[in-house]
């Protein structure tokens, strides 16, 4: 499930910190966008890149060996992956 969206904040009272969303290092206030940048990646690249997350970051971006990812795909990558949609195929 994927959602979006936009609170309005119409009373002085409403606060990001109240609802815990104060956690989340992409909910912005104000003008400034998070720009979702992820890697375009096939299946099986996602799970080879998947199955050495979570790992420092230090350690991620500089010993494992992921050639075909840019040292900045893998950043945006080790930052977005728990957010990312999983897909599976369905055979009825």
């Amino acid at each position: 499930m994927s959602f979006g969206g936009f609170i309005e904040k119409k009373s002085e009272s409403f606060s990001l910190e109240k609802y815990g969303l104060d956690n989340y290092f992409f909910i912005r206030e104000g003008e400034d966008a998070f720009k979702i940048n992820p890697p375009l990646l096939t299946y099986k690249e996602t799970h080879f890149v998947n199955s050495h997350l979570p790992e420092d970051e230090e350690d991620f971006i500089k010993n494992v060996n992921l050639s075909f990812l840019s040292k900045d795909a893998k950043q945006d990558y080790r930052l977005l992956y728990k957010y990312m949609p999983n897909y599976m195929d369905v055979i009825f």
